[in-house]
């Protein structure tokens, strides 16, 4: 079922001004706009500029993007595709969409109403006369795409090539607008058609920082857009902040000078909290993240920003959360307590703000922004996240091929274990299950997914060789678990599983576990096959530990600790008697609760998505402990 947007963000378009609005009464004739949600557009900038001249010479003709935009603003609506993809808006109408082909490492220009019209004037392209066209038809043949028209010469839709034949992309009915002005435009025509608006939108923002519970004031500080917004509503509200930036190590050089540019505009205490070289030690433990194997956010994320939290009793932390960022964030509330941390309560004072205006105002009051918002862009972060495009990544390679280089060898060591072609590189890897955008990369390759042998050769320093479940009367009387582990490594966090530890066995009330030298023995009192999952909790994150320090963080005893030796870190009871046997450090931890449920869980089950499964710990619980756990400090070290 697909799901939708809580919130609607409506634009129109001035005639007068030749500009977005986000209230028809903002402007006198302003009409509505067709576009795809959340609508949140955004200028077209140099860095755009050139990609997008580039295409339209390729795909349109020689020079067709400077006769079609005629020297005018450019606006862009970022659509869904299997990759990036923009709506073009040029004087109210739609110009063109912009789709990035991965595997071809291309964009394609698909002409909307105004371009094929503007085109075919221009002589770009030719028309064909075709009587009431539908989507799909065959029209024709050819490897341009043409404008089709009805018998009073009407532009009444586009044909695209597919394999040498002409096929109907869009059809479009009469009367149609097309251009509803032909003003030459500025930002200072931005900010005057929505004045009013942006107005109530600081007030808006006002109101938000006003209800902030009194506490330590940190503005979690991104490099991007939306937190200097923040920044810059704090100042005009005379509120002072700590700026706390989460440098993940794998930030671009642009991020971190503009992070140093805002800190000394805004003349706030800027703090680090630093996730140093962790991820390219994980990334050798774990596999390549994807969209649905995110260990990075707890290993870069959660581990350095809770450390730095645990110094302050009561927190006030300002994000730069907007509703137009992504389903998810659309069911924000301005204040709400943050996950895990009870004494942390997340402010988010912009979440109205469509980033066309939050940019124009920022620029207005000369703001120090990110460069790499004008040279295409749309978000700043980690430069290799997989929730980016193919797109964004080649953006990366263009600006700092080094690093890109860099996780490419990452990506291409992994490729060859996993026994993929080149497709898994442009794109594929951004996926662990075979979900859809995977499968359509896999068979343009003419490939298949196996997700169980990938799955299997993902895991490193622990490998699930055969199980199996011996069961009596229906019940699940044992598990065996065949596994290549260090037993020594495991055993020194085993204890946790249960109350009493003899030698390789531990007892509890929820199970008994063996732990031998090729394989692990689970005889569960509860929960069956989950039981035994619980045990290769504890034996992955002994054996394949990132160094996050999340489970000595959350520890409400102080019972757990995380030594380092030989080049290596690991988890270990340091004192098992003060430990209470919550699992909450599992439950935590990326190595056990998304690293190993991932790749482990999963072959159990047999099921790729069992990580979604119902006996999984359910999050109300697992929030429940840690936030207890955060309230009790004894014992917990920096």
């Amino acid at each position: 079922m697909k799901r939708k947007w809580q919130r609607e963000l409506e634009v129109f378009w001035c005639p007068e001004l030749n500009v977005p609005v986000f209230r028809r009464e903002d402007c006198e004739g302003a009409l509505r706009l067709s576009l795809f949600e959340p609508r949140d557009l955004r200028i077209a900038w140099e860095g755009d500029y050139e990609y997008l001249s580039n295409a339209f010479d390729e795909e349109v003709g020689k020079g067709s993007w400077e006769k079609l935009t005629e020297g005018r603003m450019v606006f862009l609506n970022r659509t869904s595709y299997v990759d990036h993809a923009y709506q073009i808006i040029v004087d109210g109408d739609i110009l063109a969409r912009a789709l990035y082909d991965p595997l071809a490492g291309k964009w394609r220009i698909r002409l909307g109403y105004l371009g094929a019209l503007r085109a075919l004037e221009r002589g770009y392209i030719n028309s064909i006369k075709v009587d009431n066209p539908r989507p799909g038809d065959v029209v024709g043949k050819g490897n341009k795409q043409v404008a089709l028209v009805d018998s009073e010469g009407k532009v009444v839709g586009i044909a695209i090539p597919k394999r040498g034949k002409l096929r109907v992309d869009k059809v479009w009915k009469h009367p149609r607008r097309g251009a509803l002005s032909t003003r030459k435009q500025d930002l200072k025509d931005i900010l005057k058609a929505n004045e009013r608006f942006i107005e109530e939108l600081r007030e808006w923002s006002f109101e938000v920082l006003k209800r902030a519970p009194k506490g330590t004031p940190i503005l979690s500080l991104s490099g991007g857009k939306d937190s200097a917004l923040v920044a810059q509503l704090l100042k005009e509200y005379d509120m002072d902040a700590i700026l706390l930036f989460n440098d993940t190590g794998i930030e671009l050089p642009e991020t971190i000078k503009t992070v140093e540019e805002e800190a000394r505009f805004f003349n706030m205490k800027l703090e680090i909290a630093s996730a140093e070289d962790r991820f390219w030690r994980a990334v050798d433990l774990f596999s390549p993240p994807a969209r649905d194997f995110r260990w990075c956010c707890k290993v870069l994320k959660l581990g350095p920003i809770a450390r730095f939290m645990k110094r302050y009793e009561n927190v006030t932390n300002f994000v730069g959360n907007r509703w137009w960022e992504s389903l998810e964030r659309s069911r924000t509330p301005p204040i709400m307590k943050m996950k895990y941390f009870p004494t942390v309560t997340t402010v988010s004072p912009i979440l109205p703000w469509p980033q066309l205006l939050e940019l124009a105002y920022l620029i207005d009051r000369n703001v120090p922004l990110n460069e790499l918002y004008f040279k295409g862009f749309d978000r700043v972060g980690c430069f290799m996240c997989p929730g980016a495009t193919q797109w964004e990544y080649e953006l990366v390679k263009r600006l700092h091929p080094e690093l890109w280089e860099r996780w490419e060898n990452v990506l291409e060591k992994w490729r060859k274990r996993l026994g993929y072609g080149k497709w898994w590189i442009r794109g594929g890897w951004r996926w662990l299950a075979p979900e859809h955008p995977k499968e359509v990369l896999a068979s343009k390759a003419g490939e298949t997914i196996d997700w169980k042998e990938e799955y299997k050769k993902r895991q490193s320093k622990v490998k699930l060789l055969d199980y199996k479940v011996i069961r009596e009367k229906k019940r699940v009387k044992k598990i065996i678990l065949k596994l290549k582990y260090d037993k020594v490594k495991a055993l020194e966090l085993a204890k946790l599983l249960g109350t009493e530890r003899r030698g390789q066995i531990i007892e509890g009330p929820r199970g008994r576990y063996e732990f031998y030298k090729d394989r692990v023995i689970v005889s569960p009192k509860v929960k069956g096959i989950e039981e035994a999952f619980e045990a290769l909790r504890v034996v992955h994150s002994s054996n394949a530990c990132a160094g996050c320090r999340i489970c000595e963080t959350w520890c409400p005893t102080g019972a757990i600790k995380v030594i380092e030796e030989k080049g290596e870190t690991r988890p270990v009871l340091a004192d098992p008697n003060a430990c209470e046997g919550c699992r909450l450090c599992m439950y935590l931890c990326p190595s056990a609760d998304i690293v190993a449920d991932r790749l482990f869980a999963t072959l159990l089950y047999n099921n790729p998505k069992a990580w979604k499964r119902s006996q999984r710990p359910h999050k109300e619980v697992v929030q429940r402990l840690a936030e207890g756990a955060w309230r009790n400090r004894k014992g917990r070290s920096s």
